[in-house]
């Protein structure tokens, strides 16, 4: 299929939305130097990043979910607010329209397999951290076992809270180290806003993942083996959007699954582990 037209769904409101926006912009101008065709609707948006939209010379309209009809190719929806994604998403998936739901797809595993539930085929939802594309986070096992022997722990931080930037961590991990593993042993920690999850795995793998609330800190993943330690830092948003967005372009076009359904089960599986009761 000749994919021309992408609809993306951004809302914001008061001080919340705005670097999702942002974000989608640049992803927008990036299609439009491909030659594609891009245009933005909300059903909340301030009028001030409405014009921001414009003057990069982007399409923008408020509409209700319903009225897009057919006319679309894809819709990326655009929000972060995992609780309110099955509202929002639920009429473009009935419409038959493929959605890139951002992440995280859901907080719960009873949440993600509702939403999967509503697909008119397997593939129809993409969904990720952009960060599962971040060149600067891939490594292999084979890559690892050269650098650090037998892989033991894995250590990772990111800031800002659990519900939203977890998966920032949680993403490129389970790409590294694959989800065939079972969980054996779970521990959660709560200390005013910071969150910390560890686990270990049926392999012996121990996994410690901390979101630090609001503090000023880089998202960070240590793959540390009996023989050193391998660290990873994220430094570089762009690529790593322009490459999903690219992988849901494929989808979209090929109704392949760029990502398998076992690694976002995983995900949520583990994001959940950390949600607060």
């Amino acid at each position: 299929m000749k994919l021309n037209r992408i609809l993306i769904r951004v809302d914001a409101g008061g001080i919340t939305g705005t670097g999702h926006v942002m974000r989608m912009i640049a992803l927008a101008q990036a299609y439009l130097r491909r030659g594609g065709s891009v245009s933005m609707v909300s059903v909340n948006c301030p009028d001030r990043l409405v014009e921001r939209v414009h003057s990069h010379g982007i399409e923008h309209y408020f509409i209700n979910a319903a009225h897009s009809g057919n006319s679309d190719d894809a819709v990326l929806l655009a929000r972060d607010d995992a609780e309110n994604h099955l509202q929002y998403a639920q009429p473009f998936l009935e419409a038959g329209i493929p959605v890139y739901i951002d992440k995280p797809l859901a907080l719960t595993r009873k949440d993600g397999e509702i939403l999967m539930g509503l697909e008119s085929w397997e593939g129809q939802i993409f969904s990720c951290s952009a960060l599962y594309f971040a060149d600067e986070l891939k490594c292999s096992l084979g890559e690892l076992k050269r650098q650090v022997g037998k892989l033991q722990n894995v250590v990772a931080r990111t800031p800002k809270s659990w519900e939203k930037y977890a998966v920032h961590i949680v993403e490129p991990i389970i790409r590294t180290i694959g989800h065939e593993f079972l969980l054996v042993e779970c521990k959660r920690l709560i200390n005013g806003k910071s969150t910390h999850v560890s686990f270990c795995t049926d392999t012996g793998l121990m996994v410690q993942l901390l979101a630090t609330g609001w503090a000023n800190t880089g998202i960070m993943i240590d793959y540390i083996g009996d023989k050193g330690t391998v660290t990873k830092t994220f430094r570089d948003a762009f690529p790593a959007f322009k490459s999903a967005l690219e992988s849901f372009i494929d989808q979209v076009r090929t109704k392949e699954i760029q990502i398998p359904r076992a690694h976002t089960r995983k995900v949520v599986g583990i994001l959940e582990l950390g949600m607060r009761v």
